[in-house]
């Protein structure tokens, strides 16, 4: 049986807070994100105002322009200017375009401490983006935040994996099935969770603890207190995402019953929303696939 050191304050790691704080190669913060957010909030937003957020990220709004040029949204005319961009998107599109734009620079990475690749990173974070909006809405929850918390919801596997790059540690975690994955390796070996990592670089970033608190309690939704039914549309997600791409004889077992009882949810809506999720995942590949460069 394969064992692990006990954690050690020698090592020079006293929690998930030092370890966040001592990385100096992940992306730069997403800020214009959790501003976006905020501002769609806002009953009064107009495109212009959420336009000019874009603005400030170059990468950001090159990847809006170009998402509003595909075939999909363009109607035969191009534009270069990002107020042309929201318009033709619209507002309640925007949201979704900034949060995909974010996450691809930072899901652009292989993680060699649990063995995944970065376009498995992607996938696995994109499908539980759909489900989680689609969940949530079903159950009559924001869907915006929900994408969002779905899309995020592995950055502390990114976090982990930088730091121990960095420091040379050579830890090697087994990304296992739904539900539990690398949890009990990770807390044995480092005393904590990459969940926990996860909300520590969320706050560092200004996302408000609606995004937070459901990542932060993703392994244990019934804990997250007011943020309990998007902690419990979270954990749900991650059933999907692993059920909408295995074989039908490798489906992982539902979540818990008080989870789906949480959100009203029994076998039968899952079976059709795996579904529903897997379709959309199909769909958004193929239009992605399309896009071209100005």
């Amino acid at each position: 049986m394969r064992t692990f050191p006990t954690p050690k304050f020698s090592d020079g790691l006293l929690g998930p807070d030092e370890m966040v704080s001592g990385l100096d190669h992940l992306p730069s913060s997403p800020e214009v994100l959790p501003k976006v957010m905020d501002a769609l909030k806002d009953d009064s937003a107009s495109i212009d105002s959420i336009a000019a957020l874009i603005s400030f990220d170059q990468g950001v709004a090159a990847a809006v322009l170009q998402l509003s040029n595909s075939a999909y949204y363009n109607n035969g005319e191009r534009s270069s200017r990002i107020e042309e961009a929201v318009s033709r998107v619209g507002l309640v599109k925007v949201c979704e375009l900034v949060t995909n734009a974010v996450a691809s620079e930072l899901l652009a990475w292989d993680l060699p401490t649990y063995s995944i690749r970065r376009d498995s990173l992607w996938r696995q974070s994109f499908t539980c983006a759909l489900a989680s909006e689609k969940i949530a809405v079903l159950v009559g929850l924001e869907g915006r935040s929900a994408y969002t918390v779905g899309f995020f919801h592995m950055v502390g596997l990114i976090a982990i994996d930088a730091w121990n790059t960095k420091n040379a540690k050579n830890l090697s975690f087994r990304h296992g099935s739904f539900p539990r994955r690398s949890i009990d390796e990770e807390h044995r070996v480092l005393g904590f969770t990459n969940a926990a990592a996860a909300a520590v670089l969320l706050r560092r970033w200004s996302f408000h603890p609606a995004i937070v608190q459901p990542i932060r309690w993703q392994f244990a939704p019934k804990e997250a207190g007011i943020h309990v039914p998007l902690a419990c549309v979270l954990h749900v997600a991650k059933w999907m995402k692993e059920a909408a791409h295995a074989a039908p004889d490798a489906i992982p077992p539902l979540p818990e019953p008080p989870i789906l009882a949480c959100l009203g949810l029994c076998a039968n809506d899952l079976e059709q929303l795996r579904v529903e999720t897997k379709g959309d995942y199909e769909n958004a590949v193929q239009l992605l696939n399309s896009l071209t460069v100005s």
